[in-house]
């Protein structure tokens, strides 16, 4: 059950555990852009300085840009064949003084454009290759105490219905972005909107907010994840340093979880 329900978190807590559902994602944002390597198709790219908005931190920045322009670009590695295709901008602030300890060093990474999601495929050999369609923006703000990451990000992996069939994530919306602040020490924090659909499991929305600490294995430690629904259902796990997991749900009821306990509901299958 706790799987289920932690199902919209199951890619923050480090891997992708939660089969089939997220098993196949393959794709990840990063502020150094994708490669540009192609051994078949072509990419093209775009390079200049240009004043741009830091939409989801309301700052005016002057950024140095790469946009790439992938047509059917493939390139192989020791597993796997790789494809993109479609428009990947990134840029980093080209006027950061790094003498200042009070100002950010900033980012961003937008994925497809007006009239194309970005496509990400990796097709482990002798597999079927799984696309990822990608549409959205990351924004990056590094501060001498940490990374804040704000997202609106659109992701649907196309699959087959045996390997548990098309999935659509959305993190953030444009008056919401998912956001994941800075922890001091070995943590995670998200706030904001996220959602899935799956052929699989059916629809489901729900609110994620909270601050943990991850184990070496990516389970939760030490804080709380709060997850509630547009109906106001909500559920409020509080784990403590040993990963054992008290939960709070809204109706008033609770329930207590051993860390094995919370480990086996996480790796679970989601639906």
């Amino acid at each position: 059950m706790l799987g289920q329900i932690l199902a919209d978190g199951a890619p923050l807590f480090g891997a992708a555990r939660a089969e089939p559902l997220f098993a196949d994602l393959q794709f990840t944002a990063s502020p150094n852009g994708p490669s540009r390597s192609c051994a078949g198709g072509s990419v093209t790219t775009e390079e200049g300085e240009r004043d741009e908005s830091l939409r989801y931190f309301a700052a005016m920045r002057r950024f140095a840009y790469t946009r790439d322009t992938f047509s059917d670009c493939t390139r192989q590695n020791a597993r796997a064949t790789i494809r993109q295709h479609g428009v990947v901008e990134y840029a980093a602030e080209a006027q950061h003084d790094p003498a200042n300890l009070a100002d950010s060093y900033d980012y961003y990474a937008e994925y497809g454009d007006d009239t194309e999601s970005y496509v990400y495929e990796v097709a482990v050999f002798s597999s079927t290759p799984v696309p990822e369609e990608v549409s959205g923006r990351f924004e990056w703000r590094d501060w001498d105490y940490g990374r804040e990451v704000r997202s609106v990000l659109t992701r649907r992996a196309v699959r087959t219905p045996a390997a548990g069939g098309d999935l659509l994530i959305r993190q953030g919306r444009t008056d919401a972005p998912f956001s994941q602040p800075p922890v001091l020490g070995a943590g995670v924090s998200i706030d904001g909107p996220y959602t899935y659909d799956s052929e699989v499991c059916g629809f489901a929305t729900r609110s994620v907010v909270g601050q943990l600490e991850r184990s070496d294995r990516a389970y939760p430690r030490n804080g709380q994840l709060t997850i509630s629904t547009p109906e106001g259902d909500s559920l409020t796990a509080v784990f403590d340093a040993e990963g054992n997991a008290t939960l709070n749900f809204s109706d008033g009821g609770s329930a207590t979880l051993e860390a094995s306990e919370v480990e086996v509901a996480l790796d679970a299958p989601v639906c």
